[in-house]
């Protein structure tokens, strides 16, 4: 089977990015995908997948060598209403990597990358073409996701983690509840959540079939981790998106949610439980919104994969060598003092 370097935050008990990795080898499976690792290499082929996940413009400073052909699937971009503006340079790199084809997440970070000069077209994430085994709800069944682990985002964590212990103990008087982790670092705070609240933590949440199927089966998702939400619009679920970055505004956007997005600076139980009122006022209407969106993602998602899998059937039969060792020592002679002067300069490794 050729080989496709696949560049993506996997490895990390993060079922996201593990779900996104899933997706994109349904989509290419006539390709073995070979994760990098952040390796700063393409040692496995002269074609390089970026995968989806917030990787522009950052991970192709941390790749930086740049293959011979490269696309992007389903990706995000950094917003710099949080991330700040970037460096000329590192949009220099992204340039550098040519992308053949570049499919996007959704519609702002397509009018960043065009801010740049860069063409895309928006084609959603690559998660939502994964299916729960059945679209059944469950009245009154909630899931909830957290994330106060996460280093960088709006707000205070421990603000987060008070106002869910609020919410949990107001909602549980009228609804099932269940605890979501996405990451593992996040497990700890769950369990706090739960020792506070006697509400329960789903532990099989690794298993990408298993939280699909159980997000599914609820009636409303109210969640931070961007695949979160994702795996609740994949699994037809309605759902109220806890901002913790813009990554997860720009997604609830997308599929028609952007009503029911709340910044976690803004979060408070009170403000959670208005939207979740709403929200169970309008179901019907948003659970038919949610469910033609996503099918109309699917189909762009589908369509888009075969273009980049004709395209790469029509490179030259070479396309699967990686590049030469001597192709390696040109670009990093060329480039290389640069990197460096830039590492100096700026926050590098805060990519």
């Amino acid at each position: 089977m050729n080989v496709i370097n696949y560049v993506g935050w996997v490895g990390h008990k993060n079922v996201g990015d593990e779900a996104i990795l899933l997706a994109n080898k349904k989509l290419f499976s006539a390709y073995k995908l070979a994760p990098e690792h952040m390796a700063n290499k393409v040692s496995n082929s002269g074609i390089t997948l970026f995968g989806a996940g917030t990787l522009l413009p950052m991970w192709t400073m941390k790749l930086f060598l740049n293959n011979r052909y490269n696309y992007a699937f389903g990706v995000g971009v950094r917003n710099p209403s949080f991330w700040g503006n970037f460096d000329p340079f590192v949009i220099k790199q992204v340039k550098r990597f040519r992308f053949r084809f570049v499919g996007v997440r959704g519609r702002i970070s397509h009018d960043l990358l065009k801010n740049w000069g860069i063409a895309s077209e928006v084609v959603g994430d690559p998660v939502l073409m994964l299916k729960p085994l059945s679209y059944r709800k469950k009245e009154e069944k909630i899931a909830i996701n957290v994330s106060p682990a996460s280093k960088e985002m709006w707000g205070k964590p421990q603000v987060l983690m008070k106002e869910t212990i609020k919410l949990c103990k107001t909602l549980k008087k009228h609804h099932d509840l269940i605890l979501i982790p996405f990451y593992v670092d996040d497990v700890p705070f769950m369990h706090k959540i739960s020792r506070e609240t006697g509400v329960s933590v789903f532990d099989d949440w690794m298993n990408i079939q298993s939280t699909l199927n159980v997000i599914s089966s609820c009636n409303i998702m109210i969640g931070q981790k961007l695949h979160a939400i994702v795996f609740s619009a994949a699994g037809h679920t309605p759902f109220i998106s806890l901002e913790y970055k813009p990554k997860c505004l720009e997604f609830a956007e997308s599929v028609g949610y952007g009503k029911y997005n709340l910044r976690t600076d803004q979060m408070t139980a009170k403000r959670v439980t208005n939207l979740l009122d709403d929200l169970l006022c309008r179901w019907d209407h948003m659970h038919e919104l949610l469910i033609g969106n996503i099918e109309i993602y699917r189909r762009k998602l589908k369509d888009f994969a075969k273009r980049i899998i004709t395209d790469i059937e029509s490179l030259p039969n070479d396309k699967w060598l990686p590049l030469r060792t001597r192709e390696k020592v040109k670009y990093k002679l060329l480039y290389g003092s640069q990197l460096y002067a830039y590492s100096c300069t700026k926050r590098f490794l805060k990519l």
